[in-house]
C-alpha cells in the first residue's frame, strides 16, 4: 500500500553573504513600499571612538585593571572638561580570547 504522504519538494536553502542579503532584501522592500522614504543615514560622531571612564570602570574592566595598563603605556586617557575617556579600539586591544 502505498503512503498518503505528497510529493512535495522540500524547500531549497541557500548560503548567501550579508552584502547579498541586503541587497535583495532592499530590492524586495523598494518594490512593495516605492514611495516610503528611508531613515537618514547617520554620520559617525566623533565621541564615537571614545567610552567615557565611568563606562568602562566596574562594568567591562576592575579600576586596578586600568589604572595597571595605565602604567604600562597599553591605555591612554583623553580629558574633555572634567570627564575622562578611553579610545574604544584602545579598550578592544586589551581584551583577549581565552582558550580553552
Amino acid at each position: 500500500m502505498e503512503s498518503n504522504k505528497s510529493n512535495q519538494e522540500s524547500p531549497a536553502i541557500f548560503l548567501i553573504g550579508e552584502d547579498k542579503l541586503t541587497e535583495v532584501l532592499n530590492r524586495v522592500l523598494d518594490e512593495k513600499f516605492p514611495n516610503s522614504t528611508k531613515p537618514p543615514v547617520k554620520e559617525p560622531d566623533l565621541l564615537d571612538d571614545y567610552i567615557p571612564k565611568s563606562a568602562v570602570r566596574g562594568k567591562l574592566l576592575a579600576s586596578s585593571t586600568l589604572w595597571k595598563q595605565e602604567r604600562k603605556g597599553n591605555l591612554k586617557t583623553y580629558a574633555i572638561g572634567g570627564k575622562r575617556y578611553y579610545k574604544r579600539s584602545e579598550i578592544e586591544n586589551l581584551i583577549q580570547e581565552v582558550k580553552k
